[in-house]
């Protein structure tokens, strides 16, 4: 609607009576933030492009024939012979035995995902609102393990969950060692999460918790029935971070889980796709489809997911204040 005004206020200035100088006048004043934008609008689009390439290539490439790919140059985009695309698509859910390991990513990313909604969420809890001696350094421990790559702990880890450890665990071949860390508020991104959920609670006004002291409700009642139901903006940003590092964790599941043709999940499944099919019948199939396509198939659950919340995650981060 305010499209079309803006367009009639053109027509109008063009058509009126005034003296062309007062007519560019009043276009400039009207057009003016428009024009003046064209470097910013200039420079998304270039930024955009560049983001978006990567995943045009890698639709195109799944839906191209072998022919498509002997003959493919850099000015050829689209694929000659379409009939090729089930055999493609069909290739790649075989070799990445795709429906069980669906569903094996499927649930051992909720449990990471629960675990560290729930976890971090109540560590920040304390380190926002609880006033206790060490809370700053605790904190400033929690910012660092954000530079802390996970290739430098992984081999502490691995003698943690080993059964030469003090705790006598050997969790080989299972998710355990990805599981029980979220838990404790730890995992891929658990000290960015407990930073978001403690800058969140830092903005809510102490009122509400002082008022369900009064009424009876102890600290742990207080976070139980006053701040977990007003922590929606937050909740959801974790969780849609949550989901993709761990839906694309592939690191740690590739150390902890030694088979990854029996026990692994679907970004394993992208190395053992000659193991699942095996190398004389990869090596006869277009491989550059077959691999751009299960690619695609891995991270599809995701995309979806961001398409059906982008608009809430857009918002919850605008109500968190990580935009600013």
């Amino acid at each position: 609607m305010k499209s079309k005004n803006s367009r009639f206020q053109v027509i109008n200035i063009i058509k009126s009576d005034h003296p062309l100088k007062v007519k560019l006048t009043l276009l400039w004043r009207r057009c003016r933030h428009g024009v003046t934008n064209i470097p910013v609008y200039f420079l998304l689009i270039s930024m955009s492009f560049v983001f978006l390439l990567p995943f045009v290539y890698m639709i195109l490439t799944s839906l191209m024939s072998t022919v498509d790919q002997a003959n493919a140059s850099l000015v050829k985009w689209l694929p000659r012979d379409l009939s090729m695309v089930g055999y493609n698509y069909k290739n790649a859910i075989t070799a990445l035995n795709y429906w069980p390991k669906l569903w094996t990513s499927a649930w051992t990313t909720a449990l990471c995902i629960l675990g560290q909604v729930i976890s971090c969420t109540f560590v920040a809890y304390g380190l926002a609102r609880l006033k206790f001696k060490g809370r700053g350094i605790i904190f400033g421990l929690v910012i660092f393990t954000l530079i802390i790559p996970p290739q430098v702990i992984v081999a502490p880890l691995f003698y943690m969950f080993s059964k030469n450890s003090p705790f006598g665990l050997e969790w080989y071949n299972t998710f355990l060692p990805m599981i029980v860390p979220c838990f404790f508020a730890m995992g891929l991104g658990g000290g960015l999460f407990i930073f978001v959920y403690r800058q969140y609670f830092k903005t809510m006004p102490a009122e509400l918790e002082n008022a369900a002291l009064i009424d009876g409700c102890g600290i742990f009642g207080s976070y139980v029935k006053v701040i977990l139901p007003n922590t929606k903006s937050p909740m959801l940003v974790c969780l849609i971070l949550s989901l993709v590092w761990q839906w694309n964790n592939f690191f740690e599941p590739s150390v902890f889980i030694l088979d990854a043709k029996v026990y692994g999940n679907l970004p394993m499944q992208l190395e053992a796709m000659k193991d699942n099919m095996g190398n004389a019948l990869y090596s006869s199939t277009q491989s550059g489809a077959m691999d751009m396509a299960a690619t695609f198939l891995v991270i599809l659950p995701i995309i979806l997911v961001f398409f059906l919340l982008q608009n809430q995650f857009m918002k919850s981060i605008e109500r968190v204040g990580l935009a600013n």
